[in-house]
């Protein structure tokens, strides 16, 4: 048995899956720390709102951002320079009267917040309470 062989036998559970991020699964608060700007502050009031509503989500770094599961992925942060987007990962089954989340992806919809103003509280809420159920399979 070669070297390289008997070391990856050694140590299975430091493999990483190829084409995984070093910080996938991680804690999310050093994301949230390293923002600044405007979009520290919208990111910080959008985890609030999402803690807030659905209390029982797991948090965790996923695909480079702060991402709330239940069954499977609920929503998503992301920061950008000039705004905040909440992704819905199932955001085309949520309903949208106002036509206010975007995207052209098949399943995911996003909000996009660039003042802190611009964050309608039960709107947002009433979305994850409904990207719940649509998780669960309840809507």
């Amino acid at each position: 048995m070669s070297a390289q062989a008997a070391k990856a036998i050694k140590s299975p559970a430091r493999r990483k899956r190829k084409g995984m991020r070093a910080d996938y699964g991680q804690p999310a608060d050093g994301w949230f720390k390293k923002l600044d700007g405007g979009p520290s502050e919208i990111a910080n009031l959008l985890r609030r709102l999402v803690r807030q509503t659905g209390p029982d989500l797991v948090e965790a770094l996923k695909w480079g951002m702060p991402t709330y599961t239940q069954n499977d992925v609920v929503c998503a942060i992301a920061a950008y320079k000039s705004h905040v987007t909440l992704y819905f990962h199932r955001g085309v089954e949520l309903s949208d009267p106002g036509k206010r989340l975007e995207g052209t992806a098949s399943c995911m919809r996003g909000l996009k917040v660039r003042a802190k103003e611009d964050i309608e509280s039960k709107q947002i809420q009433d979305w994850i309470r409904e990207a719940m159920k649509v998780d669960s399979g309840l809507k």
